[in-house]
């Protein structure tokens, strides 16, 4: 892996762009670096030895979206509720934790602002844990109006390279 330590001009720039919560916790850190797991293709951005966000480069967009690894296991408070959230039936859930798409016919509800091209948390229906960060392919009317066809693309899930890139990277700790 790659790594680079962002300067606070960087720092600043880069937490203006995200939301309020993930934004906050980014400020708030004393080392932020940045760690690139795939050739241009996806980055982790890393505050004092915690992966709280990637930056996933997908056809011709890129997205920042918060790690599952940051939701779960750090001090993520609100920056599960700044995100819409799609909640799926238990048959969904392992294709999705296996890097499927999902398919409207698995979606049990939509709650929050779903716009068209953005960024989505997916819960499983059981323990409303989020299990991916996904990214629309349309907003929440149209979504409901569906009744089969993919309708997120999956971007990051539990275990995925992301995952598993966020776990050694906080196993090794935070670097001088």
């Amino acid at each position: 892996m790659k790594r680079f330590r962002l300067s606070n001009k960087e720092v600043k720039a880069l937490s203006t762009a995200l939301p309020e919560g993930l934004g906050k916790y980014l400020r708030s850190a004393r080392v932020v670096e940045i760690y690139e797991i795939v050739d241009d293709r996806i980055y982790i951005y890393v505050a004092d030895g915690m992966p709280i966000a990637a930056r996933i480069a997908h056809q011709n967009s890129e997205y920042v979206v918060p790690t599952l690894y940051f939701i779960h296991k750090g001090p993520s408070g609100d920056v599960v509720e700044q995100y819409p959230k799609v909640v799926v039936d238990m048959g969904a859930v392992k294709p999705i934790l296996n890097g499927a798409d999902v398919m409207r016919p698995g979606i049990r509800r939509i709650e929050g602002d779903l716009k068209r091209d953005g960024v989505v948390l997916v819960l499983d229906e059981a323990k409303l844990r989020p299990i991916s960060v996904s990214v629309s392919l349309y907003d929440k009317a149209e979504m409901e109006s569906m009744e089969k066809g993919k309708v997120l693309i999956n971007l990051h899930y539990i275990n995925d390279k992301i995952w598993n890139s966020c776990k050694e990277l906080t196993e090794r700790g935070p670097r001088p």
